[in-house]
């Protein structure tokens, strides 16, 4: 969800025509196709001391181009995924590494995922591989855990296939927001860092004067956001604020359809055995395993130029809804 857009009061020359709420990727990436189309006043603000400081900052920073089993989700990370692509070929470094996403389905996954990928195997954004492929491509990989009493604890079984996607990778997650943030910059945005916003100003649509305004039965709009410096005003607000959201629209009575979760990730450097990660012939031109998910929330991600591992975990059920 890249946030929320309000519209708000008349502008006025002391006010902006898009207020950001949020320098992280959804709020640069917001201003930067806002301020592409239109020649308007554009504030961007952030409680951090700088953009891309937040939830930002600790992604993995993967896409997937075109493995998606909903087509509106394939056609969003299609056009994004050549944007990065496009401006990595125009000579901007972003760290594009199309590693591929490789996802090991066990039985049970794989009866019920394989008719919904059936889609995404015609049309060749993925192919299906065979444990027989997996185990001559990859030979320092276990596909089979019948009998294995460690295996059956943490719920592994037996790899029946794996979806292959070599058109998907990461990049450098602080290198695209060094673009955007250069480009609005340079487009004469403005920034306000290490600025809270600390509720969002309400105020009538028709104003009868009295002091209390807006009261319950009159018509509201929104005409900008409090912080410590004041108020600052705005024709539209995009809330941007990720796992913050809440905290703004709650007190207006409206529901974000978003709750925070915690996910976690370690990096680790490459030694002994781990070095086969990083000699894998066959499915991408690094020669890297690529980054691959495990059954049950577990994903491994190679990152090609430091030569480091990246693991990762998406639990669900015991994990709080919590920030």
């Amino acid at each position: 969800m890249a946030g929320r857009l309000l519209n708000c009061s008349s502008l006025d020359r002391n006010s902006y025509d898009l207020l950001v709420v949020g320098a992280g990727i959804f709020g640069l990436a917001s201003a930067y196709h806002y301020a592409k189309r239109t020649s308007g006043k554009i504030l961007v603000i952030d409680s951090l001391d700088g953009p891309g400081q937040g939830n930002t900052a600790k992604s993995v920073g993967g896409f997937r181009k075109g493995l998606f089993t909903s087509n509106l989700n394939r056609i969003l990370s299609e056009s994004t995924a050549s944007f990065f692509m496009d401006l990595q070929a125009s000579g901007y470094d972003l760290g594009l590494t199309q590693v591929g996403y490789l996802v090991l389905l066990d039985v049970e996954h794989y009866e019920k995922y394989i008719d919904m990928i059936g889609p995404i195997l015609r049309e060749e954004y993925a192919r299906l591989l065979t444990p027989t492929e997996l185990a001559r491509t990859i030979p320092f990989m276990n596909l089979k855990f019948s009998g294995d009493e460690e295996a059956e604890i943490v719920g592994l079984k037996d790899v029946a296939a794996a979806l292959y996607s070599p058109f998907s990778g990461y990049i450098d997650v602080e290198k695209l927001i060094n673009y955007y943030y250069e480009e609005l910059v340079n487009a004469g945005v403005e920034f306000l860092f290490n600025t809270k916003v600390e509720k969002l100003v309400l105020s009538p649509v028709s104003s009868i004067g009295h002091p209390r305004e807006p009261l319950a039965w009159q018509a509201k709009k929104f005409v900008g956001v409090e912080t410590r410096s004041g108020l600052m005003e705005a024709d539209k607000i995009l809330l941007a604020s990720g796992a913050w959201i809440n905290e703004l629209l709650d007190p207006v009575g409206i529901d974000a359809h978003v709750k925070p979760k915690k996910r976690q990730i370690f990096s680790m450097h490459v030694t002994d055995d781990l070095r086969d990660f990083f000699n894998v012939e066959g499915l991408n031109p690094y020669s890297t395993l690529p980054m691959t998910f495990i059954p049950r929330g577990p994903f491994v991600a190679p990152r090609v130029r430091d030569r480091s591992i990246w693991i990762g975990m998406s639990d669900d059920i015991g994990r709080p809804w919590k920030i």
